[in-house]
């Protein structure tokens, strides 16, 4: 169990949030990134480990090239 929970923590978060999942996560449901805050974006077909098998794709995402 986390000490701090991530909720908790992104409540003091002042700057634009921007959550990102793949659609086949198991770990991170849309349910959970939904309940954060902020937009929201789920890149389908990808696992939990995405930014590791498709930086390009993450990197798009976070800098608002949003090419899924």
């Amino acid at each position: 169990m986390p000490r701090h929970p991530l909720e908790d923590l992104l409540a003091a978060v002042t700057c634009p949030l921007v959550t990102v999942r793949g659609g086949r996560d198991p770990l991170c449901t849309s349910d959970q990134v939904a309940g954060l805050g902020g937009v929201a974006v789920t890149l389908p077909g990808l696992p939990h480990a995405f930014p590791y098998l498709d930086p390009d794709v993450f990197a798009n995402v976070a800098l608002g090239n949003r090419r899924v």
